[in-house]
């Protein structure tokens, strides 16, 4: 998670979910905005907002013991009080399946050099099926409601954006949060821009489409209606 105390606001990076591009434009606009976890950018929202506590309430390494190892990094710097039922939290939500496609092609060139863990081993060894296996039927993608803890102390001030439509979307959340003068949201494609054919994956997977709509049901009953599109034309998967 990326904050900024000045704005008391922050942006929940889930995996493939243009991060880089909000970064750039999140760093832009709120000069003093930092990770709670530069080797973490994936911390979910329940994690980030425990931290957030963490590196406010306790101090000396006596305490730090007392945290999980997720938040140890986190807590070694003090951080301004966060009240969670006022953080302003933005993020982005894109169509599952298109987004674990990006994800098992962004994996797949990952160094071979680079300490991995079995899941990413996976999408660089194996084929997209195995990986679609761990990604939702053994579960080891998180699901977006306990990725943005839906329902949780700052649910309410959570606004996720469409990913297909994510100029216009940004641009709306900003005039709700009463943001100005904000810096053009410059696409950024960290996986390279190929062009990739959705339907040779889903036909290389055959019925284990319905594994991803059931893995991810919260997306395709209330997440897709929920996403903040700011009028704009919905961009096809």
């Amino acid at each position: 998670m990326i904050h900024s105390a000045a704005g008391n606001i922050a942006f929940a990076h889930y995996p493939k979910t243009a991060g880089c591009t909000m970064f750039q434009w999140f760093t832009t606009a709120f000069p003093d905005a930092m990770h709670l976890d530069p080797e973490r950018p994936h911390m979910n929202v329940r994690r980030s907002l425990r931290a957030m506590g963490a590196a406010q309430t306790l101090g000396g390494t006596g305490a730090l013991r007392l945290l999980n190892p997720i938040d140890w990094l986190s807590a070694r710097k003090p951080r301004p009080v966060v009240a969670a039922s006022r953080l302003r939290i933005i993020g982005v939500i894109r169509e599952p399946f298109e987004m674990l496609v990006s994800l098992y092609e962004f994996w797949k060139k990952t160094p071979a050099e680079m300490e991995v863990s079995p899941f990413i081993d996976t999408a660089r060894n194996g084929t997209f099926r195995d990986f679609l296996w761990m990604a939702v039927v053994q579960k080891e993608m998180p699901q977006y409601e306990e990725f943005f803890d839906v329902g949780g102390p700052a649910w309410a001030n959570t606004r996720l954006i469409d990913f297909a439509t994510l100029e216009s979307g940004l641009a709306a959340v900003c005039a709700e949060f009463g943001i100005r003068d904000t810096p053009r949201l410059e696409r950024i494609n960290a996986g390279g821009g190929r062009q990739r054919s959705l339907e040779d994956y889903r036909s290389s997977v055959a019925t284990m489409g319905i594994n991803v709509r059931s893995h991810f049901r919260w997306y395709y009953e209330h997440g897709v209606r929920l996403a903040v599109r700011g009028g704009a034309r919905r961009i096809a998967a």
